[in-house]
């Protein structure tokens, strides 16, 4: 059952953390809104405002993650050789959910599944077929034998709960998780970073954040109003007033735990190494105003020769970069129509142990 396990818990994470929040997307309109016309501004508030009462939609999402370049740094670095040269997460689903309010989860779901995982040569991958009803998980790799086991029992595991965590964080209780990540929203990263009261102002860094409406796009017989957010951390980070909440937080974390002081004296070096960008994207209905589409991309590069050169150090190979990349797409359809979802019948329950989780 560890390929059933290992299905579930990729795709079915990524489907609970991010179909809930982007229902709930936009943050703040002032944020949401940045750079566009008033008129732009109630349309994507009125989409966000639609999609929070949605009772029941179809949904096809894609999700990526990728990390290249641990390999050449660990053998510049004298490491071991058995570092993959990249790590790759891909997950991909469709179905269809309806709220269910009185239910825990508060969903009804039917959902075709696939994920794969990869570290070099060693790949796992599972296809699964998913149906949620009145709180219990239905589970098929064939769609013919059904195994159940309820959510109470399931999140009631150590290992699991441990690997849902990630996908629940929050931002002033901890690290940022994924769905903070992909949120499309920068200033959770500020926040996290400890800079949450400046964040305002550090908004406006001129080259920061910029958003436009793209070209309408027809889907699904319906036209499609698009907008498209790019935030580019470069001209963030070279401010003048990041700089100085940079240093100020420093000295203030030095005077709470002086033993602080020689790690954060790395902190600027970090930062002139360092280049993230993300783009939003948001398409919305222009006959029922809903949000049908919302994608996010997140770049993350670590430059480790511009890393050693802020530290004085000198290398006759060239390092390469260590690239993150982050891409979660997500669409919407049939919203508020039927779905009939029902238990699959004959379903063996089985326990978490059963499915190789361990207590």
């Amino acid at each position: 059952m560890k390929t059933r396990l290992f299905s579930l818990v990729l795709v079915l994470g990524l489907v609970l953390a991010f179909v809930p929040a982007v229902q709930a997307q936009g943050g703040g309109d002032e944020f949401l809104c940045w750079g566009l016309s008033a008129a732009d501004c109630t349309i994507l508030t009125t989409a966000m405002a639609n999609n929070e009462n949605m009772q029941s939609f179809g949904v096809n999402f894609t999700a990526e993650a990728r990390v290249n370049g641990l390999a050449a740094a660990a053998a510049m670095m004298g490491e071991s050789s058995d570092v993959p040269a990249e790590i790759a997460l891909n997950a991909s689903g469709s179905g269809s959910v309806v709220i269910a309010a009185e239910s825990v989860p508060p969903i009804a779901a039917q959902m075709a599944l696939q994920g794969s995982m990869s570290a070099g040569p060693d790949v796992e991958q599972g296809t699964i077929n998913l149906v949620i009803k009145d709180g219990v998980f239905y589970f098929s790799e064939d769609g013919s034998s059904w195994f159940g086991t309820t959510f109470e029992d399931l999140m009631d595991s150590a290992e699991l709960e441990g690997m849902m965590d990630m996908f629940r964080g929050d931002v002033t209780d901890g690290p940022l998780s994924p769905e903070d990540l992909l949120s499309g929203d920068p200033t959770q990263l500020l926040e996290a970073a400890g800079l949450g009261a400046d964040v305002a102002k550090l908004l406006e860094t001129p080259g920061f954040i910029a958003q436009q409406r793209l070209p309408d796009e027809k889907i699904d017989g319906q036209m499609m109003y698009v907008y498209q957010m790019t935030v580019d951390f470069a001209p963030l980070f070279a401010s003048s007033d990041f700089q100085t909440l940079l240093n100020q937080a420093m000295t203030a974390a030095v005077q709470e735990d002086p033993e602080s002081a020689q790690m954060l004296m790395m902190v600027p070096m970090l930062m002139n190494g360092i280049q993230v960008t993300m783009n939003r994207t948001i398409k919305v209905g222009a006959d029922d105003g809903f949000a049908h589409g919302f994608a996010v991309t997140l770049d993350i590069a670590f430059d480790l020769g511009a890393i050693m050169a802020s530290a004085g150090g000198t290398s006759s190979t060239q390092i390469p970069p260590i690239t993150i990349h982050l891409n979660f797409d997500l669409s919407f359809n049939q919203i508020n129509q039927a779905f009939n979802i029902q238990a699959p019948a004959n379903a063996q329950m089985v326990s978490p142990d059963e499915m190789g989780v361990s207590k």
